[in-house]
């Protein structure tokens, strides 16, 4: 008996929210023309196709049912009908807001005043189409960068020529990543916040929820093995905001770029080597770490599954060099000569034998070449110099006398 007592009191307190909730609705034409006395700039057109058009205006406009009245809406009264929005207040928007820093945005700075549509509305400012230039209002603005120390000024123009914003704007494919996937919409918090997605441990979660497949090779890799804190996420090889297509040439020099970060050692053999060297000249026709050790799914040597395997290294080096054999796979890419820990016996003595020629042949023909220089500019110069010198006298010779003069006509 109790118990249906309790479900009458649950279905009257329903029926009496719906009644004040439909109330307000059936006085919005009139209340509106009554608001248009004073507001005369108010245009109901906006608010016919709103989510809100049965909504008296003084659900929003608290204050407004007091003359005179505040003109600004309380972004806290937009909570009070939807109440999952609370998240805002906590992040870095709300709290913004809440210290009085200038320029947040609100409620009604993304969704709009009476012109707010649902999400999935083309018109909507929320719209996946047209999120990108909503956020780009406050994150493209340089001078609103510069004031509130934006750490990305230019996100917005970085993600217009990325291949999301690509994908999106030019495309028109609606499943592309939007600010809103990546930052979240209410819940927006700061990359060091360990709630946020875009939190380093979280990222390949983020980015997972679109690339599934991708997040998978990852996790079986050497990096998705090591400690998320520790291991490279997908912005250390992809960036943010201005992620390339990979198979663009600059992405494809910058990632040999992106692995040296971690990978010093093996990034300063790889520029000896030929591969190296032309990717230093700029040309993106040879070679890359990904080439030889995959992208996504890097395995160590002694895995089988891994490209550079005894049973995989032979058809990885034919995918440039079709006459590829096992003699050829025996090179070693990454050794330096002169380690002569590391580097085998042998190639190491050629090392110090070529090293060794080559020092000799420098040196004997540079002093060669030294000598020539004095003998065929140094001396010439010198010569005309030296004439110039004082010279000592000859000697007079002693004058002979007769008995020297009679021996010399005799002879």
């Amino acid at each position: 008996m109790r118990q249906g007592w309790r479900w009458l009191g649950v279905l009257i307190a329903a029926v009496g929210f719906l009644i004040a909730w439909l109330a307000p609705a059936a006085q919005n034409p009139q209340e509106a023309e009554s608001c248009r006395l004073c507001h005369r700039d108010l245009t109901l057109e906006p608010l016919q196709s709103s989510v809100h058009k049965s909504l008296s205006c003084t659900i929003c406009h608290v204050g407004a049912k007091q003359i005179p009245h505040e003109q600004p809406t309380d972004p806290q009264i937009c909570a009070t009908c939807h109440p999952k929005t609370q998240a805002y207040w906590e992040s870095v928007h709300g709290r913004g807001l809440l210290q009085g820093v200038p320029d947040v945005p609100n409620c009604a700075a993304c969704h709009g005043g009476h012109d707010i549509r649902p999400t999935s509305d083309p018109n909507s400012r929320v719209f996946p189409f047209n999120l990108p230039q909503t956020c780009g209002g406050c994150h493209g603005n340089e001078k609103l960068a510069v004031a509130h120390q934006i750490p990305v000024p230019e996100a917005y123009q970085q993600y217009l020529e990325s291949v999301h914003g690509q994908g999106l704007l030019r495309s028109g494919l609606l499943v592309a990543a939007t600010c809103a996937d990546c930052h979240g919409a209410h819940d927006t918090l700061p990359n060091s916040d360990p709630r946020s997605r875009l939190y380093p441990s979280r990222i390949p979660e983020t980015c997972g929820r679109c690339h599934l497949g991708v997040l998978n090779e990852y996790q079986a890799s050497v990096h998705g093995k090591l400690p998320l804190e520790q291991g490279p996420v997908c912005t250390n090889c992809h960036q943010t905001h201005a992620i390339q297509p990979p198979r663009e040439k600059a992405f494809q020099l910058a990632s040999v770029l992106a692995c040296a970060d971690c990978h010093p050692e093996a990034f300063d053999t790889y520029r000896e080597s030929y591969h190296g060297q032309v990717t230093t000249l700029g040309y993106a026709g040879v070679a890359t770490c990904a080439d030889c050790h995959g992208n996504h799914q890097i395995l160590p040597p002694e895995d089988p599954e891994s490209t550079l395997s005894a049973a995989n290294i032979v058809s990885t080096c034919q995918a440039c060099h079709s006459y590829a054999n096992a003699n050829f796979v025996a090179f070693l890419p990454h050794v330096r000569p002169s380690d002569s820990q590391t580097a085998p016996p042998a190639l190491y003595g050629i090392w110090l034998f070529m090293t060794a020629l080559l020092f000799g042949v420098f040196s004997v023909f540079g002093t060669h070449t030294l000598l020539w220089a004095v003998r065929g500019y140094v001396v010439p110069a010198v010569a005309p110099l030296l004439k110039l010198l004082p010279r000592r006298g000859k000697r007079k010779a002693a004058p002979k006398t007769s008995t020297e003069e009679e021996n010399h006509e005799a002879q």
